[in-house]
């Protein structure tokens, strides 16, 4: 069973727009190093959704993209670019597995007290199926 955090990344890496700002910096729950500009995927929560009888089959997480960068400026720019490419990946597939993407409306942004970096928190549901 592929992730929503795997099926994200997969989408996100293949997406030249945000791959031309963050190069291969996009990790899953956690940076693994501090360069900046970044993407971090987390998963917040996930479940099987149900029809009237049963399980459809589908599994929906949601997930917070977290676009860091050195600017206020740069990180909204990342974060654009992020909330396009899952838009565009609505129906399609990654990793062998169809995804449907929507955003949740959530966004939000945090400061390092200093100054030295901004983040901006995108939130999206992630179905998957097959």
């Amino acid at each position: 069973m592929t992730s929503a955090i795997t099926l994200t990344i997969a989408m996100l890496k293949a997406n030249v727009p945000v791959g031309a700002i963050v190069s291969d910096r996009i990790e899953p729950e956690m940076a693994k190093n501090d360069q900046l500009p970044r993407i971090v995927v987390r998963q917040a929560s996930g479940r099987r959704t149900y029809g009237l009888a049963k399980t459809t089959g589908l599994r929906e997480a949601r997930v917070n993209v977290l676009c860091a960068a050195k600017t206020f400026t740069a990180a909204d720019r990342l974060a654009s670019a992020v909330i396009a490419a899952l838009e565009n990946g609505r129906h399609q597939t990654a990793d062998g597995t169809r995804v449907k993407t929507f955003q949740d409306g959530d966004d939000t942004g945090t400061a390092e007290p200093n100054g030295s970096s901004f983040t901006r928190i995108v939130g999206f549901r992630v179905s998957a199926s097959g």
